[in-house]
């Protein structure tokens, strides 16, 4: 049922593997404590998925990872994540908030990272020691507001349309 722990999901190298979630149904995804990465694609356009709790020991987040998971409202990324791959929440459409737990290390949003999340609202950027913002990073998150641009003091890249179409002003 819903909820359940995938620990039988891992491979030998503690990397939670596409193959393993291709058309799963369940809308809460827990994974295990001991998984080290998600893969590329591994839940690419799983459309039941309302709800993913990323393992603390989690150091990467592939290419695509969650992307099209249209049903995904909310997601927490573990300090220990250092790697958000590029397109990894592109068009989760239901992606209302994004928090990044206190302590984390990621210092750059990759392309297309959060492209047509058009429900954010939520994403607490500010708390990142971002270096660099990929292209499109943030492009047509529509609802997106408020991000205060001024904390973003180690800053050195700001790609092109990472923030078109979104209600953020001042961005220059």
């Amino acid at each position: 049922g819903p909820g359940n722990y995938y620990s039988d999901f891992l491979t030998e190298n503690d990397i939670v593997g596409v193959r393993l979630f291709a058309g799963m149904k369940a809308h809460t995804i827990i994974l295990p404590e001991s998984a080290k990465e998600i893969a590329n694609y591994v839940f690419y356009q799983n459309k039941h998925l309302t709800k993913a709790v990323i393992g603390k020991s989690i150091t990467k987040i592939g290419n695509y990872a969650f992307s099209g998971c249209k049903a995904l409202e909310r997601i927490t990324i573990p300090a220990s994540v250092t790697t958000l791959g590029g397109n990894a929440f592109y068009g989760c459409t239901a992606l209302e908030t994004v928090t990044f737990a206190e302590g984390s290390k990621i210092k750059k949003i990759d392309a297309n990272t959060f492209y047509k999340c058009n429900s954010l609202t939520n994403i607490s950027l500010e708390d990142l020691a971002l270096t660099e913002i990929g292209n499109s990073a943030f492009y047509q998150c529509f609802a997106l507001t408020g991000i205060d641009f001024t904390k973003f003091t180690s800053l050195t890249k700001m790609g092109t349309l990472a923030f078109r179409e979104t209600a953020v002003v001042d961005v220059d």
